[in-house]
């Protein structure tokens, strides 16, 4: 039992916000996991082999087996987006081609709904002309 109506602009302003949310947040994640890759690069950049002994090489290797885990997450992502895209895509193309059949439908049963209407018009008509 809801205690307030929801109406359908309620309902779709609370799914656009729910989208923006969602949109938000991603693009914090993509805007860390950029810095995160970022700081990894810049921080391996001053590890070079030579301080190996200081370092530890353990240390800058582990560092650059995470710049390359991260670059393949960062492509996965990539493909998945575009993957995403091409589907939401093809549903907007699909939609739009039910719509204009499902229009182009109702156009129809429009205009023969019209045409039985002027017929039984007429024929009333004539009843009414046979009357008098």
């Amino acid at each position: 039992m809801s205690y307030f109506p929801f109406t359908a602009a309620t309902k779709a302003l609370a799914l656009r916000w729910i989208r923006l949310a969602r949109d938000v947040m991603e693009s914090k994640f993509k805007y860390r996991s950029e810095t995160f890759r970022e700081d990894v690069d810049t921080l391996l950049g001053m590890m070079p082999e030579e301080d190996d002994w200081y370092f530890g090489a353990a240390l800058r290797l582990e560092g650059r087996d995470l710049l390359t885990k991260g670059a393949a997450l960062e492509d996965d992502r990539r493909t998945l987006e575009a993957e995403a895209a091409v589907k939401v895509h093809k549903i907007e193309r699909d939609l739009e081609g039910h719509l204009q059949d499902r229009q182009a439908e109702l156009e129809r049963e429009r205009k023969l709904f019209n045409t039985k209407l002027a017929q039984q018009n007429d024929k009333i008509l004539l009843d009414i002309g046979m009357l008098l």
